[in-house]
């Protein structure tokens, strides 16, 4: 079996499924911060220099996917740098949109914020049906989203009144909920989360030898919002906040 160490990021190739990888998240909480990120763009970097067919699960372990910002981090940070971490955290992102293989989310437990992002990045999402939410909860923490957070929220929610309680309410929701709102593209036991993920990327990995093409279809498909992620402007995320969000 390949497997290849990234810092907290472990890249395995799944037995007996050439060119089929797991994208393993070893850090807790899996926090973004800058160690992080660089460590998951290493990962990506060996992921694109490979050849033939290719497909790729995101997930992790317990009871989190991701928690999103690393808060701890973050709010520290002058309000100059604050910029400049949400546009490397958003390139990485938009990185993850257009990879030129499928990829999808196996959600193993709470995807919260920057950690739900990602898994709207992939072009799947499979989620635990009895552990974990799903959830963006920018409203409470008094953080404004940027046009290419809005972007890749919008794209992946068909429901008006699903965006509206994702983005004002910051609603929370479990696996089933999640895909009875097709934020997900399914929910299933702890058993099957990882099995469904590999099915979905293994569907099109062959279609991802031809990498150009694969990689086209998915800047084109993903123009706009590719655009707003990589673009230099964050939109009202960039004004300073008073008060309760000057902790941030």
């Amino acid at each position: 079996m390949v497997e290849k160490i990234f810092g907290s990021i472990i890249v395995r190739e799944v037995p007996d499924q050439p060119g089929i990888y797991i994208l393993f998240m070893n850090a807790g909480e899996n926090k973004f911060n800058p160690t992080f990120m660089s460590n998951f763009h290493k990962a990506l970097d060996y992921l694109e220099s490979t050849k033939g067919p290719c497909g790729v699960v995101i997930t992790a372990e317990g009871k989190f996917f991701s928690t999103g910002l690393d808060l701890e981090y973050f709010p520290r940070l002058p309000q100059p740098e604050k910029i400049n971490f949400l546009r490397t955290y958003q390139r990485l992102i938009a990185r993850i949109l257009v990879l030129p293989f499928p990829t999808a989310a196996a959600i193993n437990g709470h995807a919260y914020g920057a950690g739900a992002m990602l898994s709207l990045a992939c072009d799947w999402r499979v989620m635990r049906q009895d552990r974990g939410f799903w959830c963006m909860p920018e409203v409470d923490i008094h953080m404004p989203l940027s046009p290419g957070m809005n972007g890749i929220v919008q794209n992946n929610v068909v429901s008006p009144q699903v965006l509206r309680d994702i983005v004002l309410l910051g609603k929370k929701f479990s696996g089933t909920a999640a895909a009875t709102c097709a934020i997900v593209d399914q929910s299933a036991a702890e058993g099957d989360v990882m099995k469904l993920a590999i099915k979905y990327v293994s569907q099109a990995a062959e279609k991802a030898e031809d990498r150009f093409v694969f990689g086209a279809l998915k800047r084109e498909m993903h123009k706009d919002t590719y655009g707003k992620l990589v673009q230099d402007s964050l939109g009202e995320s960039e004004i300073p906040r008073p008060n309760k969000s000057a902790k941030l």
